[in-house]
């Protein structure tokens, strides 16, 4: 006989749990409108809570980030800057069905992101500014401020979702 085999368990990310969400919400047939709404939701409540769990790291990793939106022309690079800014907050919430939700959130908004900057020539620059005012908001604790701005934000999404002529009923793909 040859050697025994072992079983073992490999516990997932969480970014492949979220990933296998996202997939699992297309599947579903789940639209830009329930994306948008649970975005409404779910973001401004997570960055208030980002308020006063970043870390002094955190903030300036997002605040390099932010401050490269304001020239920034290439497409692809707009959606990675601004994803990992939200990738960033649910990370810094250190609770793991949070980070689930929100990153799987986050992943199937950026496959549309590209549509809507690719429309709004100045969409890094906006981008920028109202992810550097979320910033100093969080930098000074005031959590009130960031969830304000975080919902500005996302209501901004769908105004370029307007402005890009997407459908906010059709199905995410």
């Amino acid at each position: 006989r040859g050697a025994a085999k072992r079983m073992y368990v490999l516990r997932p990310q969480a970014e492949e749990t979220a990933e296998k969400a996202r997939l699992g919400l297309m599947m579903h047939g789940v639209s830009f409108h329930e994306v948008w709404e649970a975005l409404s939701a779910f973001q401004p409540e997570s960055i208030r809570l980002a308020s006063v769990r970043l870390s002094k790291a955190d903030l300036n990793t997002l605040r390099t980030a932010a401050n490269s939106l304001a020239g920034e022309t290439d497409t692809d690079r707009i959606v990675d800057i601004a994803g990992g800014f939200f990738q960033t907050i649910a990370a810094s919430l250190d609770n793991k069905v949070m980070l689930v939700v929100l990153q799987s959130l986050n992943l199937l908004v950026m496959s549309s992101l590209a549509r809507v900057i690719e429309q709004l020539p100045n969409a890094g620059r906006r981008i920028g500014e109202a992810q550097l005012t979320m910033i100093d908001a969080c930098a000074a604790g005031d959590g009130d401020k960031a969830a304000r701005w975080m919902r500005r934000h996302i209501d901004d999404l769908k105004r370029g979702f307007d402005v890009a002529e997407v459908d906010l009923s059709s199905q995410i793909s």
